[in-house]
């Protein structure tokens, strides 16, 4: 469990889902005195970020734009498929779950695509495993917020939707910010941290 990189709270008992960065390993991590770990293998090593569940169904990204969406028949039978998010040269950390629109996305760290002006997201459907391009966020009220020069890019690593306000929480490692996203997705808050 050194290198986490990916976590989902699991509400029915207080536990945490993770993965770790490069072995292709779910872990559940039971809250509870004493601490308890359990583990099950999913796949082979591969630069896992980010982890989400709906329903029954794991999904987990990959850096490249792959999420890999398993589920397990038995605790030692795994169902695993995968999907490509975009081609080209692009790296990905952030994936969450939208409930509300029943959705599943993906944020681009570093993709080819964007400007310094932007990112990129794409949303994939959990039921037809389709995906698309969802939202952008500007960068501009980011940068100026942080007091970042011309060359700063945003880079997004991890994204969580807030269970009361339906905000959209960012945070950015490499820019070592936290930056706070209205529903319609223009920015609220920036914070360095």
């Amino acid at each position: 469990l050194d290198e986490i990189s990916g976590l989902f709270f699991y509400p029915k008992d207080s536990g945490i889902f993770a993965v770790q960065d490069e072995k292709g390993w779910l872990f559940k991590i039971h809250l509870k005195n004493p601490l308890q770990i359990e583990r099950w293998k999913f796949s082979n090593g591969a630069d896992y970020e980010d982890l989400s569940l709906v329903d029954s169904t794991f999904y987990v990204l990959k850096s490249k734009g792959f999420v890999e969406k398993f589920k397990f028949a038995t605790p030692d039978s795994v169902s695993l498929q995968s999907l490509p998010i975009s081609g080209g040269k692009n790296e990905f950390e952030t994936l969450y779950y939208d409930s509300a629109k029943h959705q599943l996305i993906v944020i681009c760290k570093n993709c080819e695509q964007d400007t310094r002006k932007e990112v990129s997201s794409w949303a994939i459907d959990p039921g037809s495993d389709s995906f698309g391009p969802a939202f952008k966020i500007e960068t501009e009220t980011i940068k100026e917020q942080l007091g970042e020069d011309e060359k700063f890019r945003f880079k997004p690593s991890a994204a969580a939707i807030h269970p009361l306000t339906g905000e959209l929480y960012v945070i950015a490692s490499v820019n070592r910010a936290l930056v706070i996203l209205n529903k319609d997705h223009s920015v609220k808050n920036t914070y360095k941290i």
